[in-house]
C-alpha cells in the first residue's frame, strides 16, 4: 500500500506512525478508518472511506491502494473528507480532488 506524502491524520490519532505500521503489516485496528484514493478515472467518487479491516482482502494485496488519510472512527473520517472537499473547492474553484492533491499526475513509488 502507498501513503500520500502529506497524509491526513485525524485529531484523535495519537501515533500515526504506529497506525501506518499496523496497516502495512495487517494488524487489526478496530476503530481505524482510511480514506483511499480511487485511481480509476471513470468512477465519479475519487475518495472512498473504508474500515481498515478491508485492507486485508486479497484484492488489496494485488492492487495496493493509495491511502490519503487515517481517522479514528467513521465520524472523524467523514469530517476529514468534508474538509478535503472544502479545501479542494477553495483551492481550485471545483471539485477535482485528484487534480488538487496530485497536480502533476499520480505516480506510484516502487515497492509497497
Amino acid at each position: 500500500m502507498y501513503f500520500y506524502s502529506k497524509l491526513f491524520v485525524g485529531k484523535s490519532i495519537r501515533n500515526p506512525e504506529l497506525v501506518r505500521f499496523r496497516l502495512r503489516h495487517g494488524i487489526g485496528q478496530p476503530r481505524v478508518y482510511v480514506l483511499i484514493l480511487n485511481t480509476q478515472e471513470e468512477i465519479a467518487h475519487p475518495v472512498e472511506i473504508m474500515h481498515s479491516a478491508f485492507l486485508k482482502q486479497s484484492y488489496y494485496r494485488d492492487n495496493p491502494p493509495c491511502i490519503l488519510g487515517i481517522a479514528n472512527g467513521k465520524t472523524e473520517a467523514l469530517e476529514m473528507l468534508r474538509t478535503l472537499v472544502e479545501d479542494t473547492f477553495r483551492g481550485t474553484g471545483g471539485f477535482d480532488i485528484r487534480g488538487y492533491l496530485f497536480p502533476h499526475g499520480i505516480r506510484r513509488a516502487k515497492g509497497v
